[in-house]
């Protein structure tokens, strides 16, 4: 949530000086927390999300890294948020895991799972049989997207639209925008899309793991945070606070957080409140899609939420990103006024292999295929490389792996499906071949 001030420069003043441990960046650090995946270490590769099967049942896993080796998973019967589970959000079963050795493993309600170095799989047993789940990497089908042609550029990565847009905040790493930057516009009823990317912070829990917020409007915050992997009924604090929500107004339908050090998306349109007068007669609406999946359905706000720094009125507001004490990037941020632009949708093949493409337009792209197992990269990859992508599925063994390969495959991507041969499609995920490699 933003600060209860007036004053927002000094609001962010406070918290940066507020105990934090100077660290290789620009805004100072808590003790581990990495922007970086290649200094994130063994425990980063462990973290992530795992699909697959447990016995004949589709499963997905999402595994938390919470510092000093120890680890929590979320078991997910039916497949990964978004893609199979999310209707009986606390349909779940969480367990703990600690590192030993070149090992994770974990144990409890029925399980007895090991993740080995590197992090490609979760193997063992379950309630209901073997393990044989995938490390996947998943994106959002409004990644990149450069919107409509009316699209108003607010940030592209370039100091022109960051002088001409941003009153406050900074530029980082010579193309992203930081956390603590507000719009010079305000925009009524609209469209707006924007990417984040939260740190890596193992050790940190609750509001303190890579917390910001969108304040739409400056008026109404959709929460920022690495919330990935908690789940309603979880000790995380209210649902409504993480990742997805309206701050201390409603929680997401689910939670559609992707680990940390990678890009997720908002996709938000926002009605602005009516005024007779100074009266206010309707209130505001907001629909969200997070990583494309819709968390939001027209939702009303009842008024401002907390921390606001402006006043609800019949004129828009402006856009606001918070800074919470902590890292956060931005990019692509751009707007449709008095417009709701429709919103790209994912494409998921329930009870087989899914992927989120790096672009809306589903056009061809070079993508890494990554099987469970080890070994056998190269030789599998360039066996295959004049053939289709099915007939390369469906030549490739278990235990083949890609993900590590050279170059990446080329391919179609077959209309957001993956073919192969049945009973072994769910072990089977594309990757983006930019994001494999970060």
């Amino acid at each position: 949530m933003r600060f209860e001030s007036k004053s927002i420069s000094a609001a962010r003043s406070l918290f940066l000086t507020a105990g934090l441990v100077a660290g290789p960046c620009a805004t100072a650090l808590r003790a581990q927390t990495f922007l970086d995946t290649a200094l994130a270490g063994e425990t980063y590769r462990v973290q992530g999300e795992y699909a697959g099967t447990i016995g004949t049942k589709a499963y997905g896993a999402q595994v938390i890294a919470w510092g000093g080796g120890s680890f929590e998973a979320a078991m997910l019967p039916g497949g990964l948020p978004g893609a199979g589970w999310g209707k009986t959000p606390t349909d779940f079963k969480s367990i703990k895991g600690s590192t030993s050795g070149t090992n994770t493993v974990f144990s409890g309600s029925g399980f007895n799972l090991i993740i080995r170095a590197g992090g490609a799989a979760i193997e063992g047993n379950g309630p209901d049989g073997a393990v044989k789940l995938a490390k996947v990497y998943r994106e959002s089908p409004t990644l990149n997207w450069a919107g409509p042609a009316d699209a108003v550029k607010l940030f592209d990565g370039t100091q022109a639209t960051f002088a001409a847009n941003w009153s406050s905040g900074k530029m980082v790493e010579g193309k992203y925008l930081s956390e603590g930057s507000d719009s010079k516009k305000g925009y009524a009823d609209h469209t707006l899309h924007l990417e984040f990317r939260p740190p890596f912070e193992p050790l940190q829990d609750n509001q303190d793991r890579g917390n910001s917020g969108v304040y739409v409007q400056g008026r109404y915050e959709c929460q920022v945070l690495d919330s990935f992997g908690w789940m309603k009924g979880s000790d995380h604090g209210g649902a409504e606070s993480w990742a997805g929500g309206i701050y201390d107004t409603r929680p997401a339908d689910f939670n559609m957080s992707i680990p940390p050090l990678r890009w997720a998306t908002y996709d938000i349109w926002l009605t602005n409140a009516k005024f007779n007068g100074t009266t206010k007669t309707t209130n505001a609406r907001i629909t969200v899609w997070f990583n494309g999946v819709k968390i939001q359905d027209d939702v009303e706000l009842p008024g401002t939420t907390p921390g606001n720094f402006e006043g609800e009125s019949a004129t828009g507001g402006k856009l606001a990103l918070q800074d919470h004490g902590g890292p956060m990037w931005y990019r692509n941020i751009w707007v449709v006024p008095g417009k709701f632009v429709p919103i790209p949708t994912v494409g998921v093949n329930p009870g087989a292999a899914h992927f989120f493409p790096a672009s809306p337009q589903g056009k061809h792209g070079r993508y890494r295929l990554a099987l469970p197992g080890t070994g056998g990269a190269s030789d599998a990859e360039s066996a295959y490389a004049g053939s289709s992508m099915q007939d390369r599925i469906g030549g490739l063994g278990n235990g083949s792996e890609v993900e590590n390969a050279a170059s990446a495959i080329s391919y179609d991507l077959l209309g957001g499906r993956i073919g192969g041969s049945a009973g072994r499609a769910m072990s089977w995920m594309v990757i983006p071949a930019e994001s494999a490699r970060k």
